[in-house]
C-alpha cells in the first residue's frame, strides 16, 4: 500500500472517506452548522475522488491490501451478524436469524488469506453513480433533514451507505463482496425505518428479512463457486458453475427487487425522500443489476440460465409498469417504475449479448440520474403543498415553477428522445427484436411507461391562473439544477459516451468497442408492435379512473371527483395481479433451476 499512485488512493478514499466522514457526524456536537460543514466537505471530497479515479485512466488495477485486512474482514462480518441476530431476537424472527447464520457459516467456510480492491471500468460506472449522486444527496439532506433531532444518526448512515457501495463496486474477491453487501442491507434497514412509524418499522423489517435472506443466498453461491475453482466474481465465468450462479441470481433480485421478491422497494417509500432517492438511483438496488452484468458470462454459456434471467427480468419489467401505471402516490409510482427498469437491466444481463449489455449499462447509468431528479423533485413538492398524491400536484406551476419544470424534465428524460434512457430503451430494443416472444411484451411495458408518466406530466401542465416563480431553498435549487444540467450534457452527449463505455469495458465484459447502434436487427416488427402499443397506451390516458364522486350538499355545487390511491384498478385487483406474477416468475425459475442443474 506503500507504493499507492494517485488513482489508487483516489479509489481507496470513496471508501474511507465516508466511512470517516459518518464517524465524524456521530461525535460532531448537537449544532446543526457542524453537521452542515462534514456534509458538505465530505460531499465535495467524495466526489471529486470518484472523478479522479476515472480521470486517471480506464485499465484495471489492483490495491493490494496486507494478509491481515483479510481477518479484519472475518471479524467485521461476525460483528455484523452479531447484530443481525440482536434484530432477529428483538422482532422474534426465524427467517432473519437463520439467514444472518447461514450468511456468516458460508462466509468463513469460503475465506482465505490475502487479496486485493480490484477495479475495472464497471466498477468505475458504478462508483461515479454512487460518489456523485450521493453526494447530491447528501447536500440535499442539508436542508431536508435540518430541523430532525437525529439528522447526526441519518447523516453518519447515509455516507456508511456510499462507503459500503463503493466497496463492494470493488470488491472482486467473494468474502469482501459480501461483507460490504452485507453492510448495505443493514443501513438500509435502518434508514427505511428512521422515521420509527409503524409503517416504516414494518416496512423495515420486510426489507431486512428479504435482503438478509438474499445475503444468505449470495454466501452459498460465492461458497459454491469458491470450492469449484471460481474465488473472485470475474472468474464465474463457465458452464459448470450454473449451480452457485442460481444461488447468486437469486441474491440480485432480492437487492434490485425483482418479483416475486419486490415487496421490499414499494414498502420503503415510508422512508425521508433522500432515503428513497439513494436506494433507487445511486446505491441499493444497482448492486443486485451489477453482479448479473459482472457474471453475465455465464448465462452466455447455459442457455438455461440466459433464458431463465431475461424472462424474469422482462416479467418484472411490464408487471412493475402495469402496477405502476395504477399508482397516484408519485414515490409509489417512481417505486414501481424502478423496479421495471431494473427489471430491463435483468433482461439484457440474461441475454448476455454485447448489444444488450452495453444497453444494460448504459440505462443504468443515465436511469439513476432521472431517477434521482424525480425522487428529490418529489421530496421538494412535498414540503410545498405538503403531499405526494399526484391529483394534488395540479397545477403546480402555479405554486413553483421551478418544481413543477424539474418534474417534467424528469418525465421527458426516462421517456421521450433525444434523452439517453430513452436511447438506451432503444438499444434494448434493437438487442431483442429479433425474438418476438420478447419484443411484444417488451413493447406492451414500454407503452405502460409511457402511460404512467404522461398522465403525470398532463396533471402538472394542467390548465393554471398564473405562474409563481418561488425562491426554493439553495440545497434544493443547487441539487436539482445540478441533475437537470448533467441530464442535458450526458443525453447531448450518448453517442459519444455510448462509444466510451464500449471502448473501456470490453476487456472486461467481452464487448466490441463498435457495438453501438441505434439500428433495429427485426426489422418493422419491433416498430409495428411499439407504434400499436404506443396507441392504446395513449387510449388508455383517457379511460375513466376509479374514485369517488362527492355528491354537493348545498344548491349550485357540482360534483367533485377524488382520487382514492389508485387509477383504474382497486387494491384488491392489484393483489389478484401481483399474486399471478408471483406464480409466473416462480414456475420461470423453478425451470431455470431444474434446467440449469440438470
Amino acid at each position: 500500500m506503500s507504493d499507492m499512485n494517485i488513482q489508487e488512493t483516489a479509489a481507496l478514499m470513496t471508501i474511507l472517506l465516508p466511512a470517516l466522514a459518518a464517524f465524524a457526524t456521530m461525535m460532531a456536537g448537537k449544532e446543526s452548522i457542524h453537521i452542515k460543514k462534514i456534509a458538505y466537505v465530505a460531499a465535495i471530497v467524495i466526489a471529486v475522488s470518484a472523478v479522479v479515479v476515472v480521470l486517471e485512466g480506464t485499465d484495471k488495477f489492483y490495491i493490494t491490501m496486507p494478509e491481515e485486512f483479510s481477518y479484519i474482514i472475518l471479524i467485521l462480518e461476525i460483528v455484523l451478524t452479531a447484530v443481525f441476530l440482536y434484530y432477529a431476537l428483538k422482532f422474534k424472527s426465524v427467517i432473519i436469524a437463520a439467514a444472518a447464520a447461514i450468511e456468516i457459516v458460508f462466509s468463513a467456510l469460503g475465506h482465505h488469506s490475502g487479496g486485493s480492491f480490484s477495479v475495472d471500468a464497471l466498477s468505475m460506472i458504478l462508483i461515479l453513480i454512487t460518489s456523485l449522486l450521493g453526494a447530491v444527496i447528501v447536500v440535499y439532506s442539508v436542508r431536508y433533514m435540518a430541523e430532525d433531532a437525529r439528522k447526526k444518526e441519518f447523516f453518519a448512515l447515509i455516507f456508511l451507505f456510499i462507503a459500503a457501495m463503493n466497496g463492494a463496486a470493488m470488491s472482486d474477491d467473494g468474502t469482501w463482496f459480501i461483507l460490504f453487501w452485507s453492510v448495505t442491507t443493514l443501513c438500509s434497514f435502518l434508514l427505511i425505518g428512521y422515521s420509527r412509524t409503524p409503517e416504516a418499522e414494518e416496512a423495515s423489517r420486510l426489507a431486512l428479512k428479504i435482503n438478509l435472506s438474499g445475503g444468505a443466498a449470495l454466501a452459498i453461491g460465492i461458497y459454491m463457486a469458491t470450492a469449484a475453482g471460481s474465488g473472485s466474481l470475474s472468474q464465474v465465468d463457465s458452464s459448470f458453475l450454473a449451480v452457485p450462479a442460481l444461488f447468486l441470481i437469486a441474491a440480485a433480485m432480492t437487492k434490485s427487487a425483482q418479483f416475486p421478491v419486490q415487496s421490499w422497494l414499494p414498502g420503503a417509500m415510508a422512508a425521508p425522500v433522500p432515503v428513497s432517492a439513494l436506494l433507487h438511483s445511486a446505491t441499493m438496488v444497482n448492486l443486485g443489476v451489477y453482479l448479473l452484468i459482472r457474471i453475465s458470462q455465464v448465462f452466455s454459456e447455459t442457455p438455461a440460465l440466459s433464458a431463465g434471467v431475461t424472462f424474469i427480468g422482462l416479467v418484472s419489467f411490464t408487471a412493475a409498469a402495469a402496477l405502476a401505471a395504477v399508482q397516484t402516490n408519485a414515490k409509489r409510482l417512481l417505486a414501481y417504475s424502478t423496479i421495471s427498469n431494473l427489471g430491463l437491466i435483468v433482461m439484457c444481463a440474461g441475454i448476455a449479448q454485447p448489444h444488450a449489455l452495453m444497453a444494460a449499462i448504459i440505462l443504468l447509468m443515465y436511469h439513476a440520474v432521472s431517477k434521482a431528479l424525480l425522487f428529490l423533485t418529489v421530496g421538494a413538492v412535498k414540503e410545498k403543498i405538503h403531499s405526494e398524491n399526484i391529483e394534488e400536484m395540479r397545477s403546480l406551476n402555479s405554486k413553483s415553477l421551478f418544481l413543477a419544470s424539474s418534474l417534467l424534465i424528469g418525465i421527458i428524460s426516462i421517456t421521450l428522445p433525444p434523452f439517453g434512457v430513452f436511447a438506451s430503451k432503444w438499444m434494448i430494443i434493437g438487442a431483442s427484436s429479433a425474438n418476438p416472444g420478447i419484443i411484444i411484451p417488451l413493447a406492451v411495458g414500454l407503452g405502460l411507461t409511457s402511460l404512467y408518466y404522461f398522465k403525470w406530466a398532463g396533471v402538472l401542465i394542467s390548465p393554471y391562473s398564473e405562474v409563481k416563480r418561488d425562491s426554493q431553498p439553495v440545497e434544493y435549487r443547487f441539487t436539482l439544477s445540478v441533475l437537470i444540467i448533467s441530464i442535458i450534457i450526458l443525453s447531448a452527449s450518448i453517442v459519444f459516451i455510448a462509444q466510451e463505455i464500449a471502448k473501456v469495458t470490453s476487456e472486461s465484459l467481452g464487448l466490441s468497442p463498435e457495438i453501438f447502434t441505434l439500428e433495429l436487427s427485426g426489422g418493422v416488427v419491433p416498430l409495428a408492435a411499439i407504434a400499436v402499443v404506443s396507441i392504446l397506451s395513449l387510449v388508455a390516458y383517457f379511460l375513466p379512473s376509479n374514485g369517488r364522486r362527492v355528491e354537493g350538499y348545498s344548491s349550485g355545487e357540482e360534483n367533485v371527483y377524488a382520487p382514492e390511491g389508485e387509477y383504474y384498478l382497486s387494491e384488491a385487483h392489484q393483489r389478484m395481479f401481483i399474486r399471478l406474477v408471483y406464480i409466473t416468475v416462480i414456475f420461470i425459475f423453478t425451470a431455470m433451476a431444474v434446467a440449469g442443474a440438470s
